[in-house]
């Protein structure tokens, strides 16, 4: 089966209330070396100096302000030297995991969000939207982890809290599918898009199992209803299923229209040795997978 794609951002119910970025740049240019307990020296974090209550807002304030403005691995730090000074209320310890899960390995973002269930009192005591926010993010990590059965478990608990959960039905379709149940995973990814028909985590990952189902035709009716703008995954299968097909020149054009920066000869030679090693016998979802994930070369301009 396909390994599919599944969205992994810090959004709306998963970050908390976003900040006045100007006002709160409370560090500036001297970066997280001028957060308190740290040796400005050397750098190092002095972990037994504890903080002050509004030190602590203050870094707090900081690590958010970092995440907002998309630098995830400073804001990560911020918050693992609170967390080592357990300057974490249960909720922030969730908000950390939430950020860290970006940049973390699965298996440290996992052990994070278990704490923060625990530090909130378990699994039978979590609020909808805590929930929902544990076991997406348990879900996730779950799946990376190839652990599906229980990846499996946590996204049933998210669409639980929340039943329109495009991220809970869109990681439930690609564990599905990953255990070979690709119709269950094709009703879900439809879904999600009966729900938000733009979710391009969907698209592809709908997209692909018809793909390797040997359902080009399907994909091609899919795709071509869809903005495939700045999104290079989905022009690269579309143009993979008008290539299964046997059509060269409606994947170079799709190529071309959609990806104009890019060096169209180069992309779709490239897409046609993946269709020949599948026809060859290659496994159809190994190629797709590479297929779709290739890096564009530009174009030379003219």
């Amino acid at each position: 089966m396909p390994a599919l794609s599944l969205e992994n951002t810090v959004s709306s119910p998963l970050s908390l209330s976003r900040l006045a970025l100007l006002s709160l740049l409370i560090i500036g240019a001297s970066g997280c070396s001028s957060l308190p307990g740290i040796d400005r020296d050397n750098a190092q974090p002095q972990t037994n100096a504890p903080l002050s209550k509004k030190e602590s807002a203050e870094a707090l304030r900081l690590a958010r302000v970092l995440r907002d403005n998309g630098r995830i691995e400073a804001a990560t730090e911020v918050y693992a030297k609170m967390d080592q000074r357990q300057q974490l209320s249960p909720r922030e310890l969730l908000e950390y995991a939430s950020v860290a899960a970006l940049v973390r390995k699965p298996q440290q973002s996992l052990e994070l969000y278990g704490r923060a269930r625990h530090a909130l009192g378990g699994a039978d005591n979590l609020s909808p939207s805590e929930s929902l926010i544990t076991c997406l993010g348990m879900g996730r990590a779950r799946l990376a982890l190839n652990q599906l059965q229980a990846s499996v478990k946590d996204f049933n608990c998210a669409l639980k809290a929340q039943p329109d959960s495009t991220e809970g039905l869109n990681g439930l379709g690609v564990a599905s599918n990953s255990l070979g149940q690709t119709e269950q995973a094709q009703k879900l990814f439809q879904h999600v898009l009966e729900i938000d028909p733009s979710n391009q985590p969907a698209l592809n990952n709908l997209a692909m199992t018809y793909l390797s189902s040997n359902q080009p035709q399907q994909a091609i009716t899919l795709l071509q209803g869809a903005s495939l703008n700045a999104t290079p995954s989905l022009v690269l299968n579309l143009a993979l299923a008008h290539l299964l097909k046997g059509d060269n020149d409606q994947a170079r054009q799709t190529l071309s229209r959609n990806l104009p920066d890019a060096n169209t000869e180069d992309l779709l030679q490239a897409l046609q040795a993946s269709v020949a090693r599948i026809h060859a016998g290659s496994p159809a979802a190994t190629e797709l997978l590479a297929a779709s994930q290739r890096p564009l070369a530009l174009g030379t301009p003219q």
